[in-house]
């Protein structure tokens, strides 16, 4: 068994200008939140990291509005389970239940990703057939980097907010002005979502792998 790249997206370094200014703008609204409303609270960023299980080190990075750690949207629902609030501007993560059957892709485990990807860079495994005609199939492993700002025509992980009060993680293909639409042939799953309305962006897909036996 083997695996090998079948795609590696050139990304313009104007591109990672772009989205690391957007990217440090949003930090900065996230480690404003999760700083004031421990405080609010009565706690600190050891009782709060050993709720969520990560380490002292990362908890104190996501509240520093300087690093560019961005804690990972599942992170953030779990804060607000702990916390009981919302960053500002954010579908509530607590009333939203992340429902892992209904997504189009699966987060693989932290313990496989490099410590120099530093938050940024999020590594997902194909769930379905979305964008099958973009040539991402089921089993397909994909690589998404948060600071760069998306084009038209680029492939994305992002989240789907569903009228059932529940978010869906899924692979779509970004269109100008800001909508999110599946590439498939299969007319009954073409739905459209609107970023900053009924979607929000994790990152964009600058490579992907599939294994072959």
């Amino acid at each position: 068994m083997h695996s090998f790249i079948i795609e590696s997206i050139p990304i313009a370094p104007g591109r990672f200008l772009r989205g690391a200014m957007e990217h440090m703008s949003q930090k900065a609204d996230i480690a404003a939140w999760i700083s004031s409303t421990i405080k609010a609270r009565g706690l600190n960023q050891s009782q709060v990291a050993g709720a969520i299980k990560v380490s002292r080190a990362t908890m104190s990075r996501w509240c520093n509005p300087n690093d560019p750690t961005m804690p990972l949207w599942e992170n953030v629902s779990v804060l607000a389970e702990v916390l009981g609030s919302a960053p500002p501007g954010w579908p509530n993560p607590a009333e939203t239940a992340h429902t892992l059957s209904e997504s189009g892709v699966e987060l693989l485990p932290a313990a496989a990703k490099p410590e120099e990807w530093n938050g940024n860079i999020s590594e997902w495994r194909v769930r379905d057939g979305a964008m099958q005609t973009k040539g991402y199939m089921p089993g397909d492993t994909v690589k998404a980097d948060a600071r760069i700002q998306p084009l038209d025509g680029d492939v994305v992980v992002a989240n789907l907010y569903v009228t059932s009060g529940r978010a869906r993680t899924v692979l779509r293909l970004y269109k100008l002005p800001g909508y999110l639409v599946p590439a498939t042939a299969d007319a009954a799953s073409l739905e459209v979502h609107e970023v900053g309305k009924t979607a929000s962006i994790h990152g964009v897909v600058f490579e992907s792998t599939r294994r072959r036996l």
